[in-house]
C-alpha cells in the first residue's frame, strides 16, 4: 500500500471512530452530500512531494503529502442555522481529532500544525455549507520504496 493511501485510511478511521464526526466519512467520493445525509467528510490525498535531504544512493527521502478534508453539512430547515454554522462543528471535530491523534505518529507520520481552510458555497444547494481543510503530513521513506 502506498503511504498516501495509508494516510487517507488512517484519517477516515479517525473520523469514523465513535462518535463519528459526520453521518458519513469516506475517501475519494465524487458527490459531496447526497440528499439523504446531513453531513459528510471526504478525505483525499491531493499531492505528495519528496526530497532527499542527505546526499547518497541509499539515503532516505522525506515526503510531504497534502491531504484535503472536504467537510460538508446541510443546515436543517427551520433551524435558524446558516450553512456555515452547520458545518463548523464538523470541521472543529476533525481538526481536534487530527491534532490529538496518536495513530498517525505511531505509524511514522507527522502532521504539520500549519493548515489551510477554504470556505465554499454549494451552488446547487444553498442549504449546504462546505469547508475544505488542507493539512500536510510528513514521513520518511526508503530511497527505493513508496509503500508502507
Amino acid at each position: 500500500m502506498l503511504a498516501q493511501t495509508h494516510i487517507v485510511a488512517l484519517i477516515v478511521a479517525l473520523g469514523r471512530s465513535a462518535p463519528p464526526v459526520a453521518d458519513l466519512v469516506d475517501a475519494h467520493a465524487t458527490h459531496p452530500l447526497p440528499s439523504e445525509l446531513a453531513s459528510r467528510v471526504i478525505v483525499r490525498a491531493a499531492s505528495s512531494s519528496g526530497q532527499q535531504i542527505v546526499i547518497g544512493a541509499q539515503a532516505p527521502i522525506d515526503v510531504a503529502t497534502q491531504v484535503h478534508l472536504q467537510c460538508v453539512a446541510r443546515a436543517p430547515a427551520g433551524s435558524g442555522l446558516s450553512p456555515q454554522q452547520a458545518v463548523d462543528p464538523i470541521v472543529a471535530a476533525m481538526h481536534e481529532r487530527l491534532m490529538s491523534d496518536t495513530t498517525l505518529p505511531a505509524a511514522g507520520y507527522e502532521i504539520d500544525f500549519a493548515f489551510d481552510w477554504v470556505w465554499d458555497e454549494d451552488e446547487l444547494d444553498e442549504s449546504i455549507g462546505s469547508v475544505r481543510a488542507i493539512y500536510t503530513l510528513r514521513h520518511r521513506a526508503a530511497h527505493n520504496s513508496l509503500t508502507v
